[in-house]
């Protein structure tokens, strides 16, 4: 039975409340990737972001990227999930659950949409073709709250082909110079962090 991601309310014997967030874990040997893109309608730019965590919660790796120019909503999502993909692939990830909140992306994979764009279908092919060279994926649809790290991510980049990522074997890694007390989801680093 998963847990609900939904955000709950609980009171502390000293009276404040404090969000909590259930965490719902992938099946024993699966990977999680939880993915997400990040749309500003003003500019029409987008950023991705995503997470991959073993199934008892061990960092894996995470980056971030400025995607750029996109058509809509819909497109960053599809690019989020592209990149994720190709992430996990690069990661040698052989047993994967994917997670995001975006219902519309696997609405596309599982073939229910069929009319959107064609540079959205170009996304979806490619995105099929990575999915077959994975060895086993479950995709799941989350609510906001339960993607919140990956959405977290999806904001940090700010400058265009800036690219952040973290690794649970290798130093932080970076495209730019970049403030790493400004993160969010991982906040204030140091070198011993990264053992």
């Amino acid at each position: 039975m998963a847990a609900d991601p939904s955000p709950r309310m609980l009171i502390t014997n000293k009276g404040p409340c404090v969000r909590y967030i259930a965490r719902t874990p992938p099946l024993n040997g699966f990977w999680k990737l939880s993915f997400t893109g990040h749309y500003k309608y003003e500019s029409k730019t987008a950023s991705v972001g995503c997470i991959m965590r073993y199934h008892n919660a061990v960092f894996k790796a995470a980056f971030a990227q400025h995607v750029g120019m996109v058509s809509s909503f819909t497109r960053a999502q599809s690019t989020a999930f592209s990149r994720a993909l190709e992430f996990a692939k690069r990661e040698g990830v052989g047993y994967l659950e994917i997670e995001g909140n975006h219902p519309f992306v696997f609405r596309m994979m599982w073939g229910d949409v069929t009319r959107t764009s064609s540079v959205i279908r170009g996304l979806v092919n490619k995105c099929r073709c990575d999915l077959r060279q994975i060895r086993s994926v479950r995709l799941r649809h989350v609510n906001m709250y339960g993607n919140l790290a990956a959405n977290l991510l999806a904001r940090i980049p700010l400058q265009p082909q800036q690219e952040r990522s973290w690794s649970g074997r290798n130093k932080w890694n970076s495209s730019e110079g970049c403030d790493r007390s400004l993160d969010p989801f991982l906040g204030p680093m140091s070198e011993s962090s990264f053992g």
